[in-house]
């Protein structure tokens, strides 16, 4: 969720919501913790998901603030007494910063509770900020590293994709805004993320994490990818069908590269949880196309992968 922050009512400082305004929506206590060393400037965002709720109301909720220039994320809960605190602020070494900002939940682990995703967006793309709750602090679990005395993201615009089927899912993020002028290969592919106990760390490369989905005519089911200037083959595509339960699986597929089938519905079909195939002809820059059948919620991810050791 986020919002043009009102900030007629801005409490700093000790940061006590009263309990009268415990029952107000969510981002009318989140507006009332606007961090006070981001109040200069006449622009100002937050974003919030409520991560968990007691008799009917919000009693924890994640938030995170921008006023273009620096930002913040914040940890604030309802005590017994109705009254909401700020339990959690982030340090001041953490490089916080964008035009706005995207909170989400998704759960990584698949342990039940859900990490917390930030997105500050800049002018051509977003950086991630990924954290796990615990207790009253939020934990971070973002690939980092230092920039001007600074910690920064590495994870640029991080998405979460079930690529296995069993353990933790993966996070697909880039370290740069690929380049778009035509013949001018990205420096750096996708990077896979695992989770481990000290946070994200890189577990492989990709060219491409691509999802299809059945509900869409062919034409919203075109991709393209481009090789990274250390690529090198052989290329490989991988299908994953559906979910880890089975369900939301195509019923048949006809994925073509550079207008060659590479995958057809005898690889890849209902019964099919996964289809791996060699990309023969592979240019600087490849069109994807894909042609699903079977149940409207039918989804497939495409993995491309070169042989390159990074």
């Amino acid at each position: 969720m986020r919002y043009v922050a009102a900030l007629t009512s801005i409490l700093c400082g000790a940061l006590l919501v009263p309990p009268a305004a415990a029952q107000a929506a969510p981002e009318q206590v989140v507006a009332r913790f606007f961090p006070e060393r981001l109040l200069e400037g006449s622009e100002r965002y937050a974003c919030h998901q409520v991560l968990a709720e007691q008799d009917g109301a919000p009693a924890l909720i994640a938030a995170a603030y921008t006023n273009r220039t620096d930002g913040a994320v914040r940890l604030l809960r309802r005590g017994a007494d109705g009254t909401f605190r700020a339990v959690f602020d982030n340090p001041a070494t953490w490089a916080l910063s964008g035009r706005d900002c995207v909170l989400r939940l998704d759960d990584v682990d698949v342990d039940g509770t859900p990490e917390v995703f930030v997105y500050f967006f800049s002018t051509r793309s977003a950086a991630g900020w990924i954290f796990r709750q615990a207790g009253d602090a939020l934990v971070n679990l973002t690939a980092i590293e230092e920039a001007d005395g600074r910690v920064v993201s590495r994870m640029l615009e991080p998405t979460v994709y079930d690529l296995f089927h069993e353990g933790s899912r993966r996070v697909v993020a880039t370290r740069e805004v690929p380049a778009t002028a035509p013949g001018v290969s990205p420096r750096y592919p996708a990077f896979v993320y695992v989770l481990r106990p000290e946070g994200f760390v890189v577990e492989s490369t990709a060219l491409a994490v691509m999802g299809f989905r059945a509900d869409v005519g062919a034409g919203a089911n075109q991709r393209f990818f481009r090789l990274a200037v250390d690529s090198a083959g052989p290329y490989t595509l991988r299908a994953i069908n559906g979910a880890r339960d089975g369900s939301a699986r195509v019923g048949g597929a006809t994925v073509t590269v550079n207008n060659v089938v590479v995958l057809g519905p005898d690889a890849l079909n209902a019964a099919t949880e996964f289809a791996e195939t060699e990309l023969v002809e592979v240019f600087l820059t490849n069109e994807v196309n894909a042609e699903l059948t079977g149940d409207p919620d039918g989804r497939l991810i495409l993995l491309v992968e070169d042989a390159t050791e990074r």
